[in-house]
């Protein structure tokens, strides 16, 4: 996870204004709020009421919080304007990291109603988050550094619906 994240932050994107820069931490704090809420009512809601031991309470609720971490990084960087040479790879670490979410999601509810073994269905969804973040690095571009001051992000035009599914 912590690997992940410094990846997801060392994204190229284009450079902010002031009000640009807090509409997009108004968004990603839409973002981490909203998954939040989903975490705390399907992870440690559970798990307050399982009574498992110290240890497995702090594995169960360790990879969920990694992943709210990493979605509210990747969100960051989908919504401030990757440059377009880092699209493709970001939209596949998007899904794979979307896949692992779910999966997480999944494993937790297996967990706690009856347990997991090894090769329940719920290892598919890894496999293929796994797989998602094997084809990124292959859609990735060279990002060329143009000489001069970095372009700025245009004002948004158009409307970006990522904070608002969030909520």
């Amino acid at each position: 996870y912590p690997l992940m994240l410094m990846a997801v932050v060392s994204f190229p994107s284009m450079r902010r204004s002031p009000r640009q820069a807090l509409e997009l931490a108004l968004d990603c704090a839409i973002v981490g709020l909203g998954g939040g809420a989903l975490f705390i009512f399907f992870v440690l809601g559970s798990e307050a009421v399982a009574g498992s031991s110290a240890l497995e309470a702090v594995v169960t609720i360790a990879y969920p919080v990694g992943d709210m971490i990493l979605l509210v990084a990747l969100g960051a960087a989908v919504l401030g304007g990757p440059v377009p040479e880092v699209r493709n790879s970001l939209r596949w670490l998007v899904a794979g990291m979307a896949i692992f979410v779910l999966a997480n999601l999944v494993y937790g509810y297996v967990e706690l109603h009856g347990g997991y073994e090894g090769g329940d269905p719920v290892d598919v969804l890894y496999i293929l988050g796994y797989a998602s973040f094997l084809i990124a690095p292959a859609e990735q571009r060279a990002v060329e550094r143009p000489e001069g001051p970095a372009p700025r992000l245009a004002a948004m035009g158009g409307f970006n619906l990522l904070p608002y599914l969030a909520v």
